[in-house]
């Protein structure tokens, strides 16, 4: 990566944008392109994959908060503890 890569955190409410083709979900979908072509790097907090499963869960079932993780997890991206996110924001790293 060099210094005109761009850097994101994914947050829970960004995965539903995407993962229900909210508004928005295109701007989502083209940061998940682009961190596929090496041109962005996205981290995500395990929490936000909790979040995902849990409220999944609630709403639909187990089977389908199972394939939501699934599918978050082959993306593009690197799953952060909060503390290294927490560290990663304050250096700079935009929040979607």
């Amino acid at each position: 990566m060099n210094k005109e890569d761009k850097v994101f955190i994914l947050d829970t409410s960004a995965f539903f944008t995407y993962l229900e083709d909210e508004e928005d979900a295109d701007y989502i979908q083209n940061l998940l392109e682009k961190a596929e072509n090496g041109e962005a790097v996205i981290y995500i907090s395990f929490i936000s994959l909790t979040e995902v499963y849990y409220i999944t869960l609630q709403e639909r079932d187990a089977a389908e908060a199972s394939d939501r993780i699934s599918l978050i997890r082959s993306l593009a991206s690197s799953v952060c503890s909060s503390d290294a996110l927490r560290a990663r924001l304050m250096s700079g790293v935009m929040l979607c």
